[in-house]
């Protein structure tokens, strides 16, 4: 079964009733837009808001979450290894991470440029997130 054609009339004329329905309900937006943007400070506009970001706000908390495990983890980490080597460790965020590495490992780090260029260990020691004391459990270790 074909379908009839449209005369030009009758295609010119839909259009104009779409472009007019279009307009109303465009206006109808733009006028609740109005109200819950000068609410600036209101429920409404926090609401919408939280409607609006809640799937960023899981995602972020999420992240949080592990990575205060995974930074907690490696604080102990840090420790264990601290009082089995007797060398001073600390928990500094490599690739978005919390890692424990030895002060000795970062000085051959900083050696082969890993980190930029002039980058210090007093530097990255005062920005790290957990250091450990420089004491052992072996008797006799001095330093």
């Amino acid at each position: 079964m074909m379908r009839r054609m449209q005369t030009k009339e009758q295609s010119i004329s839909s259009k104009n009733k779409l472009d007019k329905n279009h307009s109303l309900r465009a206006s109808a937006f733009e006028a609740r837009l109005k109200i819950v943007g000068s609410m600036k400070h209101g429920l409404l506009y926090y609401v919408g808001w939280f409607v609006a970001n809640i799937d960023k706000i899981i995602v972020r908390k999420f992240l949080k979450i592990r990575f205060a495990n995974r930074y907690k983890k490696a604080k102990q980490e840090a420790l264990n290894r601290q009082a089995q080597t007797g060398r001073k460790q600390l928990v500094i965020v490599m690739k978005g991470e919390p890692r424990v590495i030895s002060k000795h490992q970062l000085q051959s780090l900083i050696r082969r440029r890993y980190f930029k260029k002039g980058v210090t260990i007093q530097e990255i020691e005062k920005q790290a997130l957990f250091v450990t004391e420089n004491y052992s459990r072996f008797k006799g270790f001095q330093q």
